[in-house]
């Protein structure tokens, strides 16, 4: 049986989550031994650090793929003996809380989002409450609950009332881009010098935009939109880039792993984080995205949304914009592209917030939990 001091379960692939990535680079760094399960349904191959288990399922059927998913964890886990485990999702907290109790262990949760409402089930009403009972029974179990943001605390905290919750926001490290490891998108897709890049990063899905940011460079001149992530709207998204002819405006670069994130993001100029209000879940976001724009010193377009909202405001960043009103969106899109001593002005904050708005920083105010 293999020994670790503290076991991440993760239904999803941890090469490209930068939460999964940050904390294990901080706990090894610190002498802890961290084991990392996870999973990947898309095409890729990673090389995994040896303490990380990382099994490829089918992703359809839905029912079958979380069988199988469960099925391997449980497995995975009865044959790691640690002193923390970490259920990273709602997904694996039902596998690892039986695991964690059953050996008398801690065990943590990290909610990354509100499963009463999660976004991407909008309409799935009967799954959502499935999901959402499942945490409602488990996060009984838990001895620390993680969240990303200060209004997630307070709706969990009133929601369930656990023992003990604490805020880990999403943020990265703090690493200034190097330009000769930057990687050029322009020149990787032809993108002329004098339009502006707009990069979107993250699930390719509904909820989060992407369509109203297509619409946005489809129409205004010298503009240019990068899409880095996968998702299941991943097809319908080429498919309307072939039918609108924009093969030369919008342009996907598949999954990034995520230590060469920072390095595709920087070659953009406006970060987009238009969540849209659709869920209880999406409204509290302060998604990692953001500050990894901030990081790579990219000026920021974001809904406003509370969370992100305080941020943009408080850093001077970029605008904010309701991503439910295309003109909004086209205007601001408009102003930033044709202003180039704006866009600077909030690329060089961008790059101040940094300094304070880091991994370092945060992992600091909460190592104490894991050591």
């Amino acid at each position: 049986m293999a020994r670790a001091d503290i076991c991440f379960a993760f239904l999803g692939n941890p090469h490209t989550d930068s939460r999964i990535t940050n904390i294990y680079e901080s706990l090894s760094a610190l002498g802890k031994d961290v084991n990392v399960i996870g999973f990947n349904w898309y095409s890729g191959n990673y090389d995994n650090p040896k303490d990380w288990f990382i099994y490829k399922i089918n992703r359809r059927p839905a029912f079958l793929f979380y069988l199988k998913s469960a099925a391997k964890l449980f497995f995975k886990l009865l044959d790691i003996t640690a002193d923390i485990y970490v259920a990273e999702d709602v997904y694996t907290l039902p596998v690892t809380a039986i695991i964690a109790k059953g050996r008398r262990k801690k065990l943590y949760y990290n909610s990354r989002e509100f499963y009463t409402s999660i976004g991407g089930l909008a309409g799935k009403s009967s799954v959502q409450k499935l999901i959402a009972a499942i945490e409602k029974f488990f996060i009984k179990y838990v001895d620390v609950v993680t969240v990303t943001g200060e209004m997630d605390k307070e709706f969990i905290e009133k929601l369930y009332h656990p023992k003990e919750i604490i805020v880990i926001r999403n943020i990265p490290r703090k690493i200034s881009p190097k330009p000769e490891k930057i990687f050029n998108l322009r020149e990787k897709f032809g993108i002329p010098e004098k339009s502006v890049i707009l990069i979107y990063q993250g699930m390719l899905q509904k909820g989060r935009g992407i369509y109203q940011s297509i619409e946005a460079v489809k129409t205004i001149a010298n503009t240019a939109l990068v899409l880095i992530g996968y998702g299941p709207d991943e097809d319908k998204i080429k498919m309307l880039i072939d039918e609108e002819n924009l093969r030369d405006k919008v342009f996907l670069t598949g999954a990034v792993e995520h230590k060469e994130l920072l390095n595709y993001t920087a070659s953009g100029d406006i970060g987009l984080t238009l969540i849209e209000n659709i869920s209880t879940s999406y409204y509290y976001a302060l998604p990692n995205k953001l500050f990894e724009y901030l990081n790579a010193g990219l000026c920021v377009l974001s809904s406003p949304l509370p969370q992100m909202k305080k941020i943009v405001d408080e850093y001077k960043v970029g605008e904010t914009v309701n991503p439910e009103n295309q003109e909004e969106i086209n205007d601001a899109v408009k102003k930033l592209s044709e202003n180039s001593e704006l866009l600077e002005k909030y690329k060089l904050n961008a790059a101040s917030a940094r300094e304070e708005l880091n991994w370092e920083n945060e992992f600091e105010k909460v190592k104490r939990y894991f050591v």
